[in-house]
């Protein structure tokens, strides 16, 4: 592996479920639900990068049915 494109991490089993089930509902890899997950929503992009959001995590992500 080309360790200065990639990196490995170590998360929780009960977390990689999450991530699992999330990435097999929109037929994703593990490591591109995160990709998405950290570029893509709009959470992130509004509280992080625009720093104009008053959502929480819970109230954004209150609609993600999970199994």
């Amino acid at each position: 592996m080309d360790t200065t494109k990639y990196k490995s991490v170590t998360i929780g089993i009960g977390t990689w479920k999450k991530l699992n089930q999330l990435a097999h509902k929109d037929m994703r890899s593990i490591s591109r639900t995160i990709e998405y997950l950290v570029h893509e929503h709009k959470y992130f992009e509004k509280k992080y990068v625009e720093g104009n959001s008053t959502l929480t995590p819970e109230e954004y992500f209150k609609n993600v049915k999970l199994d």
